[in-house]
């Protein structure tokens, strides 16, 4: 099996010497091989750096020609329930329910982020126009925390909200 696997490896190389590109092909056959083999020669392919979750693993069975490698690394991904992030050059594989709880961990934390900022107010003055009907349209574009206050007098709008 190991041997197979080089020689896959090879010949995909020799056939795809170029730098990576958006839809390099690529074709390969795997018997009831491990993931990690599988993703190993996707990111040969893709000339790509790849970090593997300690959560993946399983066998594959897979039989690809001329595929792009970023649609065959899409079908290995979604027969396990994985998902993968990438940042530059990096693709990270891990199941989805790990990504998902971490895109969820980084949201929160960038609410009670948006949350602990202090509150700054300013004052816009309104020409060829009164500050009243502005109101609304800027009460749209507030966070939770904020609020708009119209001046009749001076046609002003005191925003208060986060930066």
């Amino acid at each position: 099996m190991r041997a197979s696997f080089v020689l896959a490896v090879a010949l995909l190389l020799a056939a795809f010497p170029s730098p990576a590109r958006a839809g390099k092909l690529l074709s390969v056959e795997l018997n009831n091989a491990d993931i990690h083999h599988a993703i190993r020669i996707v990111a040969e392919a893709s000339r790509l750096n790849f970090v593997v979750d300690d959560q993946v693993s399983g066998k594959v069975t897979l039989k690809l020609r001329n595929v792009p490698w970023e649609d065959a690394l899409t079908a290995i991904l979604r027969s396990k329930d994985l998902g993968q992030e990438r940042t530059g050059t990096i693709v990270r594989i891990a199941p989805m329910r790990k990504l998902a709880e971490e895109k969820e961990l980084a949201l929160r934390m960038a609410n009670a982020e948006k949350l602990s900022k202090p509150l700054k107010t300013r004052l816009v003055p309104v020409n060829y126009a009164k500050a009243e009907d502005l109101a609304a349209i800027v009460k749209t574009t507030l966070t939770e925390r904020g609020t708009v206050i119209v001046d009749h007098r001076t046609n002003t709008l005191i925003v208060r909200d986060v930066e």
